[in-house]
């Protein structure tokens, strides 16, 4: 999985495999040297060249990880 975009809202990733639309799952990664995971809902899935692009929103998002992803969108 790569991540493509990512903001307060949500995640845009390019995944080998395909999800489907409504599902919910949680979403680690590591983010500017720091652990990350957020529950995260799936909004859309299109194909696209060498996999899947799946945009998810976050859910119930806190304030830590909200303050961390905004110190990553700045850099």
């Amino acid at each position: 999985m790569r991540i493509l975009d990512i903001s307060v809202s949500g995640v845009l990733v390019l995944a080998g495999e395909s999800a489907g639309e409504g599902a919910r799952g949680l979403l680690r990664l590591d983010l500017a040297g720091q652990p990350f995971s957020a529950d995260v809902a799936i909004q859309r899935v299109l194909p696209g060249s060498g996999g899947f692009k799946i945009g998810a929103s976050f859910v119930n998002l806190d304030a830590e990880h909200r303050d961390m992803i905004e110190r990553f969108t700045k850099r």
